[in-house]
């Protein structure tokens, strides 16, 4: 999900982000076209986060993480990564993921390329 957010924000495969109030309004009130040039748009809007919660592609936690973190929705993609580095540390903590030094170093040094 953080890949396709990082597209969705990107002009290469939309219209490109507009971080302005227009994207960020309730999803009730959505004037955002539904076509193939505003995908990227409509996804990261509370509207597109609302459907994404809706075919559990998102939690309602995280729907709510991510439209009250006061960022606009062009960074949504790396508040996904810093999740997952979160359950990364927690997994390595508490046993779930199992390695040396070396596949932990090699897990935070991927994520850190993913974020670059």
């Amino acid at each position: 999900l953080s890949h396709t957010f990082f597209w969705a924000q990107t002009a290469t495969s939309s219209n490109g982000l507009n971080d302005c109030e227009e994207y960020l309004k309730d999803a009730n009130e959505c004037k955002i076209p539904v076509d193939d040039e505003h995908i990227g748009p409509l996804l990261l809007s509370p509207y597109g986060l609302k459907a994404l919660e809706r075919v559990n592609q998102l939690s309602k936690e995280e729907k709510e993480g991510l439209m009250g973190s006061c960022l606009p929705p062009s960074q949504y993609a790396y508040i996904l990564l810093v999740w997952v580095g979160v359950h990364l540390t927690e997994g390595l903590k508490n046993g779930t993921l199992r390695g040396g030094a070396g596949f932990e170093e090699n897990l935070y040094r991927q994520l850190a390329t993913l974020r670059a």
